[in-house]
């Protein structure tokens, strides 16, 4: 069975034509930076990086085929490191300078875990950095990309509302049946929500022959979904006890019931306060763990 992942011709063409104008730099920010992009537009930025002479055919044969086997195996949320032992990016690499090597191991930017793997590879054999410095950086990359696909798996636990871990087969079924709530739109490929006739994002109208999401694409934008930020929520409810406070002091109330109707508002606005600030203390600390 083939390592490549299936990808539309006609996508791959468009994607082809409207990247044929970009700049080397930009051809290259998709290709590092694989894993955030459709791999329609992946493989056209290959095929436009051969036509411009940046890379030759057969470093775009590998290339491609580490790439197809990377995006599989994130659809599957599969971690593997297969490339380690032979990693295509490494001859990618060969055409950049210290400087920009150095540059990205400074900021990487999202760039994908074995295009960094041979940014540090490349780095080694220079010596521009040393082995505990290609350890501690490559280390520290995959420990934040299984902290992502941890977050990723607990948010599909609390939107799903399982009660134990899914296993993947159900998560596969409820997936399935999350992409029917989206069309995506014919123009701009952006998915849209079968309640809106209209795109949100080109304003293209519905078609009348309906595609919908793939699942994949469901599975990549539930970090969208995140519950509100619990600092977010304590400012609000300070905000409301506030609000409380003012608004009492404002009313008119007869002299015997006074000081009594006044401490009841003082009550249920130092209440509000005390639970926001609650709220921010514990939400810093859960920030600050993470």
């Amino acid at each position: 069975m083939s390592d490549n992942i299936y990808t539309n011709p006609e996508e791959v063409r468009d994607f082809v034509n409207r990247l044929s104008e970009k700049s080397g730099s930009e051809l290259s920010a998709i290709i590092t930076r694989y894993i955030s992009y459709r791999p329609e537009a992946v493989e056209a930025a290959l095929y436009v990086s051969v036509e411009k002479g940046l890379i030759t055919y057969d470093l775009r044969e590998l290339l491609w085929q580490q790439i197809s086997s990377s995006f599989k195996a994130h659809e599957s949320n599969i971690k593997h490191y297969r490339w380690e032992k032979s990693n295509a990016f490494v001859r990618y690499f060969a055409a950049y300078n210290d400087e920009e090597i150095y540059e990205i191991i400074e900021d990487p930017n999202n760039i994908a875990i074995d295009v960094y793997h041979a940014l540090l590879s490349a780095a080694r054999e220079r010596e521009l950095i040393s082995d505990i410095d290609f350890n501690k950086h490559y280390g520290e990359a995959k420990e934040a990309i299984m902290r992502e696909e941890d977050i990723n798996r607990n948010l599909l636990i609390d939107i799903f509302g399982y009660e134990e871990g899914p296993d993947e087969s159900q998560i596969q079924i409820d997936l399935e049946a999350e992409k029917e709530k989206y069309w995506k739109c014919p123009n701009c490929h952006e998915n849209v929500g079968m309640e809106y006739a209209i795109c949100w994002n080109c304003q293209s109208t519905i078609p009348e022959e309906i595609i919908h999401p793939d699942p994949a694409e469901i599975r990549s934008e539930l970090p969208s979904k995140m519950p509100p930020s619990l600092v977010r929520i304590g400012f609000t409810l300070i905000g409301a006890g506030i609000l409380v406070f003012i608004l009492d002091m404002f009313r008119h109330y007869r002299h015997s019931s006074y000081l009594i109707t006044h401490l009841g508002g003082y009550v249920v606005s130092g209440f509000f306060v005390l639970l926001g600030l609650g709220f921010i203390i514990y939400g810093a600390f859960v920030g600050k763990k993470d």
